[in-house]
């Protein structure tokens, strides 16, 4: 089946971004933002802080430089590839500004669907990663600093979590993960470099920039939540009549 767009000012393409510059897709909230690769066997989401920027104040001849923060890469178990699956779709929404990718296994069994938003309300990027079908969701996740960070160490947590932090010039920054994931055999473990997903219908993906915003993580985690890509609704539902209020609307979208 051929992709149909929700809006007219719809990006999409039907294979995986090659590089960054060219074909990643870009989201954003104003002051972080990630650039979506949708790879099968391999995602990344990029991401950014608009004040990571080396230098010193009043350094003459010198301006600094904007960094790179790092990725987050989703490794699939026993994946199909980009010559064995069929209608993939790789899309950017400009309406909702919600990013996402979709297809079909090889064998037809399982579909299979992500999105992705930089929610303003919430200071966060998020992600949704789905399994439909026979298959489940079988994923290494894995938070990476960029290179031009100097030697920063990733801690992995017992409860889906990775964080990492450090020092430039005169800026410290703070990066924090953390996973939740659906099924009735899902299982989440810690590893040494990454987060191991098994068995999973659904993962769910929070990260941010601000350490002031790590209560949201306690509400991911014990509080029901949703997907939403609707401007009237927050990302994090409050309770959960809330919950089903935002999952009906969904359902008819």
């Amino acid at each position: 089946k051929s992709f149909a767009p929700e809006h007219p000012l719809t990006l999409w393409y039907t294979q995986p971004a090659e590089s960054w510059m060219e074909y990643s897709l870009p989201i954003g909230n104003g002051h972080m933002g990630a650039c979506l690769f949708g790879g099968i066997e391999k995602d990344e989401i990029q991401f950014n802080e608009k004040t990571l920027w080396t230098g010193k104040p009043y350094a003459i001849g010198s301006r600094g430089k904007y960094m790179n923060f790092g990725s987050v890469y989703a490794e699939f178990e026993k994946s199909d590839t980009s010559d064995t699956v069929s209608h993939y779709t790789r899309y950017l929404d400009l309406e909702t500004g919600v990013g996402g990718v979709q297809y079909t296994n090889s064998d037809g069994s399982t579909s299979y669907d992500r999105k992705y938003l930089a929610s303003a309300p919430d200071s966060a990027v998020v992600a949704l990663y789905k399994a439909r079908g026979k298959e489940k969701l079988n994923v290494r996740f894995s938070l990476v600093p960029a290179k031009g960070l100097g030697n920063v160490t990733v801690k992995y947590g017992e409860e889906g979590s990775a964080a990492f932090s450090g020092m430039l010039d005169t800026l410290s920054f703070f990066a924090n993960l953390q996973l939740v994931c659906s099924g009735r055999k899902a299982q989440m473990q810690k590893k040494d470099n990454c987060i191991e997903v098994k068995n999973a219908d659904e993962v769910k993906l929070v990260f941010i920039t601000e350490p002031s915003k790590k209560e949201f993580f306690e509400r991911f985690k014990n509080v029901p939540h949703t997907w939403s890509n609707d401007k009237e609704v927050r990302f994090f539902a409050s309770n959960y009549e809330e919950m089903c209020d935002i999952s009906s609307y969904l359902e008819k979208q």
